[in-house]
């Protein structure tokens, strides 16, 4: 039995109104769209036919409006959204040190491409062969034995008839009639 990775499995692309499997997704501009969602990202990410590219991963920087105060005391405490640096309450200023201002935040980001051809079927073969093993190794459940159908009395098996008793089905001629033009 030849191994297939959930990734390999073809979905619906919106994009390119066609049937994909979801590794070829790695490859499109529009990566990660909406019709990538946790679980296929986490299909993804687990699966042996995916590695993280160490030259295109690193940080990307996202621009954010965000105010954090830091205490005297070294703690740091986000306002909220609602904090306005025009308009103050004094009565929550009271201990803060500073107020930092943060405008831009880095976000790890890792790039996730499709192994090579030939590595995936390398691969594909040592899984294969690894549930085959596995197959092997679990013992095969025997049918349960079920009890004998009592034989049907003659009276039950025959038909009806006014006395006469007709020959089995195997003992029948197979013939056709042809229809006479009457």
């Amino acid at each position: 039995m030849t191994y297939v990775d959930p990734a390999e499995k073809s979905m619906w692309c919106p994009a390119r109104q066609q049937w994909r499997p979801l590794l070829s997704c790695l490859r499109c501009p529009r990566f990660p769209c909406p019709v990538i969602d946790a679980h296929r990202q986490r299909t993804l990410a687990e699966s042996p036919f995916v590695t993280i590219d160490p030259a295109a991963s690193g940080f990307i920087q996202r621009r954010v409006k965000m105010y954090i105060l830091k205490y005297n005391d070294g703690r740091l405490v986000f306002p909220g959204e609602d904090f306005d640096p025009e308009n103050l309450d004094w009565k929550m200023m009271e201990d803060v040190a500073e107020v930092l201002y943060v405008s831009k935040v880095f976000v790890p980001q890792i790039r996730l491409v499709a192994k090579p051809l030939e590595e995936r079927a390398r691969i594909r073969k040592s899984l294969s062969r690894a549930e085959a093993e596995a197959e092997e190794e679990t013992p095969l459940e025997e049918p349960e034995a079920q009890a004998p159908e009592e034989p049907a009395t003659p009276e039950a098996a025959a038909p009806e008839t006014a006395g006469e008793a007709l020959p089995p089905e195997e003992d029948k001629p197979r013939t056709r009639r042809r229809k006479s033009a009457a």
